[in-house]
């Protein structure tokens, strides 16, 4: 678990914006560190679900989990591809033209990228995937 320094930008029913600080002390203790997305910034804005009630201007501790971040990438980026590849070599079996397999994958690729939006949306699997914030901070923190 990664716990970064923040502050709140903005907020509505139970979500919040909260720009953070990239610790590169944590970095370094981090299994993931090689392939993280926030590799390289100093600081990043995450929505994060707002448990304590914060407000926007508040300084606050929030929990990343790395797993968390991998696997909702692996969802939203890897996920449609893989699918894209298996609907190629389905079509591929039944069909000789090349450019209808290709289109083929095309839309299995945007379908999977729709349908996980849809699901995601419409379901609480987006908390699953968010940041929390863990309680209050000062504004010392926050550098």
């Amino acid at each position: 678990m990664m716990e970064e320094y923040g502050r709140v930008l903005s907020g509505d029913d139970g979500l919040v914006k909260v720009e953070i600080v990239i610790s590169r002390s944590v970095c370094g203790r981090c299994q993931f560190a090689a392939g993280c997305a926030l590799k390289g910034l100093k600081r990043a804005v995450v929505d994060a679900t707002n448990d304590i009630n914060a407000a926007p201007g508040d300084y606050v501790r929030v929990e990343l989990e790395p797993r968390k971040l991998l696997l909702g990438g692996f969802l939203i980026y890897i996920l449609p591809v893989i699918d894209m590849l298996v609907f190629y070599y389905i079509a591929a079996y039944f069909l000789e033209s090349e450019s209808i397999r290709v289109l083929i994958s095309i839309v299995a690729g945007i379908l999977s990228f729709l349908a996980i939006s849809i699901v995601n949306r419409h379901t609480s699997l987006s908390d699953r995937y968010r940041a929390r914030l863990l309680g209050f901070a000062g504004p010392e923190n926050f550098k």
